[in-house]
């Protein structure tokens, strides 16, 4: 797993979040699909804000040539701040050839009792700044930047 953030803040303290993981070999489980995947992850922000909780599909389709799909998940309030902010996030499930991967872009904002509202403008253009990622095989051998990959 991977985590980024805006300059100044903390992977605890945070207005947006930019996550990266991979779950070695889960592709080879024949009834998972990157949908099944994202609902389990929507699952836990259900549990976690039931009053507040919205979800949202956004894309399906492909990433680097695999399945991928995803939605966003919102809470109102959410508890990892003490109900101090609300807390949405695009999350996209890769299903490569044995692995999955997980990108994942939230945003903390003003706390609400209600559902967040998707302002579809604003994740589109995040999921752009995103598009570009790639998912490459390993190349016994090579390392960063991966000209494989890259070039």
């Amino acid at each position: 797993m991977q985590e980024w953030v805006p300059e100044g803040e903390s992977v605890k303290e945070w207005t947006q979040m930019i996550t990266v993981t991979g779950a070695k070999d889960l592709a080879n489980n024949p009834n998972g699909t990157p949908q099944r995947f994202v609902e389990s992850m929507a699952a836990g922000y259900r549990k976690a804000c039931p009053s507040s909780f919205s979800a949202v599909t956004f894309r399906a389709g492909k990433m680097s040539g695999y399945d991928a799909f995803s939605a966003i998940v919102s809470c109102g309030s959410s508890p990892l701040t003490d109900g101090r902010t609300s807390e949405a996030a695009m999350i996209m499930a890769i299903k490569a050839q044995h692995d999955y991967y997980t990108i994942q872009w939230a945003h903390r904002g003003a706390a609400s009792a209600t559902s967040i509202v998707v302002d579809a403008a604003s994740w589109t253009q995040r999921f752009r700044a995103l598009a570009p990622i790639k998912i490459c095989a390993l190349v016994p051998g090579e390392a960063a930047p991966y000209p494989s990959c890259v070039g």
